[in-house]
């Protein structure tokens, strides 16, 4: 039962990564930038994950979405400090 908790739990994960990056790369930071209050939640439940590749991923998209939205990032900041 864990394991099965864990694989799903690993492909909701994923599956916010995924969408992360194209929210991201198909948008500006004009169209990103509204969505920041939604993407923080899920990206700071990726960065808390226990597996190394997701936690990676997850700062990966946290690096891509600091250099689209620069600044507008700061006030989340404190909500994504794990």
């Amino acid at each position: 039962r864990q394991a099965f908790k864990e694989l799903l739990e690993s492909t909701v994960y994923k599956f916010i990564i995924i969408n992360l990056f194209i929210i991201i790369f198909k948008g500006s930071a004009e169209k990103t930038i509204p969505l920041l209050s939604r993407i923080v939640t899920p990206l700071r439940l990726v960065l808390r994950s226990k597996s190394k590749d997701l936690f990676e991923a997850g700062l990966n998209a946290l690096q891509q979405l600091s250099n689209c939205v620069g600044s507008d990032l700061n006030e989340y900041l404190p909500l994504l400090i794990v």
